[in-house]
């Protein structure tokens, strides 16, 4: 990658041109482009395509009652919050706080699996509405990332912790998992309609939970691609949770 390029003479010498490009080697000519795009030397023509969808929900078998089973599946907690956009998928939240301030969660998303993810926001990153910076945990459906490719289905889904890039938000800047003592139990509940993730601990990445308070938070979900990429703008949100009262903050003045 050369994403620090300024000058096209760099390129010139390598018999390529300067361009805005991918890491799928495709080039966007005045840069006007969202996503994961940078100056590199290519000779490439090829314009931005839609990544390659992953397996789509059948309507006729993901039907309404089986998202009630599924989702009905994490009874047993204490609380329960819809994280929904109206525009978006169905998406609850539910979560007990034990002892030592250990939180047990389920988070629940109406649609199949190319992520699914929650966490703290960073109260610094006003780019990204808390994304930035923040610790999360994070369920992918393979493994072996390639920015050029994304994951390999055939490996194994994982749930890892991850802190996301202060600046960067493209996964392949961030892409590794944090290897830390803290300990924190996590799993990922996948079919062919619906998807979860659960956890149990006191911290993400060692950013403990306020659980006599409360936390920014966010969640963001991706289920049309194996790339780790886009969630959209409607399968995402930043919430400020109450983990004892069991709600979620409203902003004061909102609902005035």
């Amino acid at each position: 990658e050369d994403s620090q390029l300024t000058h096209p003479s760099v390129c010139a010498e390598r018999n390529l041109k300067l361009q805005c490009t991918s890491p799928r080697d495709e080039v966007v000519p005045n840069g006007d482009q969202h996503g994961d795009y940078y100056p590199g030397c290519t000779n490439s023509t090829d314009p931005p395509s839609a990544y390659p969808l992953i397996d789509q929900a059948d309507e006729a078998t993901c039907t309404d009652s089986l998202w009630e089973a599924f989702h009905a599946s994490g009874e047993g907690y204490d609380h329960f919050v819809d994280l929904t956009h109206p525009m978006g998928d169905e998406t609850y939240l539910m979560w007990s706080v034990l002892d030592n301030g250990v939180v047990k969660a389920r988070l629940a998303h109406n649609n199949v699996f190319g992520f699914l993810s929650t966490g703290f926001a960073n109260e610094l990153d006003t780019v990204h509405n808390g994304m930035n910076g923040g610790h999360v945990v994070l369920a992918i459906p393979g493994g072996n990332y390639s920015p050029a490719t994304g994951l390999d289905l055939n490996e194994p889904a994982s749930v890892d912790t991850y802190t996301i890039h202060e600046t960067e938000s493209a996964f392949r800047h961030w892409q590794d998992h944090i290897d830390t003592a803290e300990s924190i139990s996590a799993s990922v509940e996948s079919t062919e309609c619906f998807t979860a993730i659960l956890f149990e601990s006191d911290n993400i990445n060692g950013q403990k939970f306020n659980v006599e308070g409360t936390d920014e938070m966010i969640w963001a979900a991706n289920s049309a691609d194996h790339f780790v990429g886009y969630h959209g703008p409607f399968n995402r949100a930043r919430f400020t949770i109450d983990w004892s009262n069991g709600v979620i903050v409203q902003p004061e003045g909102e609902n005035e």
